[in-house]
């Protein structure tokens, strides 16, 4: 398949520039680098790094130490600065005043143990589950000893204020519609498709979960809730070394989960490699009970069995071209198969309640999705006040879709009646983005960039009915669908600092073309359309230090949601001969205009006051058609106003116990669906507790919680309150280079979904239990052999500091 023009342009454009900075010299590099040992030279993780301005200590940039004990600051004033260090059971460091940039642009810092009794309680600067930060909060999910043994899918939900309603849809502070993102990179999935592919990933293989409320305007627009960005562990130490993870889960079922990771660095390259295998035996049952106006009583009860299997594969290198220049290149893989034949037994009852029919009813479901993936980037610090970046990616899915249905009539002479459904994908996406930044002074920073994306889906439905014994095509839902989406960005950042005032203005501009296609269609639903719609969207945020305890932000943005080719596609998928689920080629993309001020208490305790407003707001519909049949699929509701209040806190209730605590409430109101002028509204509430408890110096415990009350995740649909106990337990063994977790999840079983819902021709209430409940053991070993890096070692006198569908 040839590449686009501009995938090509861009792939030039890196090669140019490789010519041009190798003959391009830089005499020094401004990036420094620190490493933190303690006194058996062991590297030390979470230690806070400060930066500061010599000589009045004016503190410049705050940065804590990963798992190799590393910390990198930019040095894009050149100046006079020191480092000071900060972790709790050793002693502060405070290192000279160095001249920077210099020749010697990394060292090394021994930390001592302080002089206190730490027999009992063991103060490792293990870090915190919970950092609140500005605009953003940050997860450290390796620190979660019950989110062992889980996959990406599973750890969302106890994120603080994310949650996931019955149709996929990922809410953040009770806002629906989130971007998510791996590595700073998008996955180009939604809905369903995303969550299977997030259950692919281990949270063996997550460092960090940022939540990003606000996105300045170098983010794409997509998103209106924000932004959540996994993180995924990297290791940059010289030598080779690697970690494996292995965990066995025991519900009503029995599921696997297992993840290696290695790495190797030797002076300007690196690499790495990562792979892990999920398997889950799982179930779901559904109790469906509708209430028609004009048919009577509707009870369905459904049994799943569920066996999925993912497989999620990374790989990569780096190559350090000059002190100022880097290429690396990455590649994934990851599959994703499923196969839940499910059984049900429909019921139809009189007034009285007595039963007039009943239905047996059965679908054999397979399904699963393909991906592979490469990635292409270049940083180059031009100068000491300018850097440069490109991207390239591209990603192929290959998603299949197989099911037989059969509706059987349980009376003397009763009908049988079926479906057979063959719905293959393949979808192919091109991106491309190039960063320039300037320093303009001390205090200002200037951002630009432009993006480029394409998007090619091909989708061929081939629908079957038969009786029993002869099969017959169904003219109207087999067809080829085409869907084609061109996406061009350009942004601009302007960032200012100060003692007091910080500010952000962003300015970003995005042009969407996309064209939908029917064909082969032999009852004559062919059709085309094209749509090309470009957008401002403008973000802020102005930041003011009162003090050295308070401070205030106030941030607004303008974001957008779009289409996909799920949502868009017309094919009706038979869920059961009640229940259909399909597209509506109608649908439109929904825009929104969000609102925050936040106050924050030392970092401590933020609380954020927000307002946000959408117009065409795209949510989930279960309506009434024809007959007892019910249509699943997005609908546009005309405006959607939320206003919200959330406060999140991490404090030290005792030496050997931490807590983070995270709470929002939000009213939202539903107005309007097309000419229909309906207004529905909710309070909802959520809250996510976490408490962490030193024990020992090699054992800790874990107690967490999450509640979510009554919620409205779409126009005519209520869900009913959920929450979740979860336990740990971990020991670390093998010199601390391993460690053994126990834990629980889900312990009183509150996790089941309920929902009620106005279908307009009657009510519906389902409920939805899968296997959530289980306990688990799992284990991790970290090996490997490092070397000492010259460079590193020459600066170790007194030490400092150093992104479908």
């Amino acid at each position: 398949m040839p590449l686009p023009r501009f995938v090509k342009t861009l792939v030039f454009v890196v090669a140019l520039l490789f010519f041009v900075l190798q003959i391009h010299a830089q005499s020094a590099n401004n990036v420094y680098t620190i490493t933190v040992l303690n006194d058996k030279m062991q590297p030390l993780e979470n230690v806070v790094v400060m930066q500061l301005q010599a000589p009045d200590d004016k503190l410049v940039k705050t940065d804590v130490t990963d798992q190799n004990g590393e910390v990198k600051f930019r040095i894009d004033i050149p100046g006079d600065y020191r480092f000071a260090t900060q972790l709790m059971g050793y002693n502060d460091g405070l290192t000279a005043a160095y001249t920077l940039p210099g020749k010697i642009m990394a060292a090394t810092i021994n930390l001592s143990a302080a002089s206190i009794d730490l027999k009992e309680v063991n103060i490792s600067g293990k870090r915190m589950f919970l950092e609140m930060q500005p605009g953003k909060m940050v997860v450290n999910a390796g620190s979660s000893i019950s989110n062992a043994g889980t996959n990406v899918q599973e750890f969302l939900p106890r994120l603080p204020g994310v949650s996931v309603d019955k149709s996929g849809t990922i809410s953040l502070r009770g806002k629906a519609k989130v971007l998510v993102l791996i590595d700073g990179r998008q996955i180009y999935l939604s809905g369903e498709d995303l969550l299977n592919r997030l259950s692919g990933i281990s949270s063996s293989q997550i460092q960090q979960v940022e939540l990003i409320f606000n996105p300045s305007a170098k983010y794409d627009a997509s998103g209106n809730a924000g932004i959540i960005n996994i993180i995924t562990k990297k290791n940059g130490q010289n030598g080779f070394n690697g970690n494996v993870s292995v965990s066995g889960n025991q519900g009503k079922y029995f599921k696997t989960a297992d993840f290696i990771n290695l790495n190797f660095k030797t002076g300007r390259f690196s690499s790495f490699f990562d792979y892990s295998a999920n398997v889950d035996n799982n179930y779901t049952d559904v109790y469906d009970t509708r209430d028609y106006i004009a048919y009577g009583r509707l009870e369905m009860t459904t049994r799943i069995k569920v066996k999925k299997v993912n497989t999620d594969l990374r790989t990569g290198t780096d190559y350090q071209l000059s002190d100022k220049s880097s290429v690396g290149l990455t590649l994934s893989a990851s599959t994703f198969d499923r196969d839940h034949p499910g059984y049900a037994e429909a019921k139809w009852l009189d007034n009285t309640g007595k039963v007039i029919s009943t239905n047996s009813l059965s679908n054999n479901f397979v399904d699963g999705l393909k991906n592979i993936g490469a990635s292409l980037n270049f940083n180059s610090e031009l100068s000491q006040t300018q850097h440069f970046s490109v991207d390239v990616d591209a990603l192929k899915y290959n998603a299949y879709n197989d099911q037989t249905t059969t509706n059987q009539e349980l009376s003397p002479g009763g009908n049988l009646t079926g479906s057979i459904v063959h719905f293959p994908t393949t979808i192919n996406i091109y991106a491309g983005k190039a960063d320039y930044s300037l320093q303009l002074d001390k205090n200002k920073r200037f951002e630009t960039g432009v993006k480029l994306s394409r998007s090619n889906t091909d989708n061929i439905s081939d629908y079957r009915n038969y009786d029993g014994a002869l099969q017959s095509k169904d003219l109207s839902n087999s067809y080829r669908y085409f869907y084609n989406e061109h996406i061009y960005a350009l942004y601009s950042n302007l960032n200012i600092t100060g003692q007091k005032i910080n500010a952000q203005l962003g300015l970003r501009y995005e042009n969407s073309q996309y064209t939908s296609q029917i064909t082969d269609n032999l009852a004559g639903r062919n059709n085309s359309f094209t749509t090309n719609y470009g957008s401002l969207f403008p973000s802020s945020t102005l930041s003011y230090k009162v003090d050295s305890v308070n401070s205030f932000t106030l941030a607004a943005g303008r974001r957008i949601d779009r289409q996909t080719f799920k949502t868009l596609n017309p094919f009706l998928l038979f869920l059961n001969n009640y229940t259909l689920e399909g597209g509506n080629a109608d649908l439109k993309p929904q825009f929104s205009w969000n609102f925050d001020l936040s106050h924050s208490w030392k970092d401590k305790i933020i609380t954020t006051l927000s307002y946000n407003t959408t117009k065409n707001y795209m949510a989930g519909s279960s309506l009434g058609t024809t007959g007892p049949q019910v249509l699943v699929n997005t609908i546009n509701v005309n405006n959607v106003q939320n206003i919200g209040l959330s406060v999140a806190t991490q404090f030290e209730m005792a030496a050997w116990w931490s807590a983070t605590a995270s709470g929002s409430v939000n009213y939202k109101k539903f107005s309007g669906y097309k000419d229909w002028q309906i207004q529905t509204s909710i309070t909802q509430f959520q809250l996510n507790v976490g408490n962490q408890f030193t024990i020992s110096k090699s054992v800790s415990a874990e107690l967490t919680g999450n509640y979510i009350s009554k919620s409205r995740p779409e126009l005519l649909s209520v869900e009913l309150p959920t929450g979740n106990v979860s336990v740990g337990l971990s020991k670390t063994v093998l010199n601390g280079s391993g460690s053994v977790k126990l834990y629980g999840r889900d312990l009183f079983y509150n996790s089941a979904t309920r929902a009620l819902s106005d279908i307009r021709t009657g009510t519906d209430y389902a409920v939805f239990k899968r296997d959530f409940r289980y306990v688990g053991i799992s284990f991790s070993y970290r090996f490997g052999k490092t070397m000492k890096d010259r460079k590193r070692s020459d600066g170790s006198a007194a030490e400092e500091s150093g992104r479908a569908q």
